[in-house]
Order: structure tokens, then sequence, then C-alpha cells
């Protein structure tokens, strides 16, 4: 950006100024432009002081911002787990249904079976009793 300065800058500018000043007064005015240059050490060392202040903040909003992704990461991967378990857990509870079931059935399948007596005939009776059957 052209034509704006930074507040990097600003220090190196004002050193520059005084360099001209000096360089225009001729070197030799007394107590006021040793005062001024004072000044203007004081303004510059407070506005460096400024600067690394406002970094060091910077810096330090960076890192809690850092550190609070970092805690909602790790408490959405917490929640996939626990949905995962979750899941899991249905899904022996459901596998276990099944078995019940299936266990149900045979035993039901083989109450059916004690019930009920075997009928044996033989050939020619099945042959003689054809006609009944099929009407």
């Amino acid at each position: 950006m052209e034509g704006r300065i930074s507040h990097a800058e600003i220090p190196s500018l004002l050193q520059l100024d005084q360099v001209d000043q000096r360089r225009r007064g001729g070197g030799g005015g007394g107590g006021e432009e040793e005062e001024e240059e004072e000044e203007e050490e004081e303004e510059e060392e407070e506005e460096e002081e400024e600067e690394e202040e406002e970094e060091e903040e910077e810096e330090e909003e960076e890192e809690e911002e850092e550190e609070e992704e970092e805690e909602e990461e790790e408490e959405e991967e917490e929640e996939e787990e626990e949905e995962e378990e979750e899941e899991e857990e249905e899904e022996e509870e459901e596998e276990e249904e099944e078995e019940e079931e299936e266990e149900e059935e045979e035993e039901e399948e083989g109450r059916r079976r004690r019930r009920r007596p075997v009928e044996t005939r033989s050939h020619s009776e099945v042959v003689r009793q054809l006609p009944d059957i099929l009407s």
C-alpha cells in the first residue's frame, strides 16, 4: 500500500527526520535540540513498546483461538467415539435379540415335532388313499 506508513516504519522515519534536522541546524543548537531529541527517542521507545505489546496480544489471541479449536476438535472426536460405541452396543443388542428369537423358534419347532407322531404308511396304502386325498 503506497502512501501509508506502517507502525514498523515509524522509528526509522523518525530517525531520518532527526538526521535531517541536524543537517539543517548545523549540529550545534544547544539544549533545546537535545531535549527534542530525547523526547523523540522516548516517543520512539514508547511506540516500539506499544508495537511489541500489540504483537504479543495478537499472538496470545491466536494461541487462544488455536487452543479453542483444538478443544472443539477433541470434543467432536469424543462425541463421534461415543456415537460409534452406542451404535456398536445397539448392533450387539440386535444380534442378541435375533439369536434369542432363533433359539425360541428352534425350541418351538422341536416341541412341534415331539407333539406330532410321525405317521408311516406303506406305499400301497398311500396309493389306495390317493383318490380320496385328491378329491
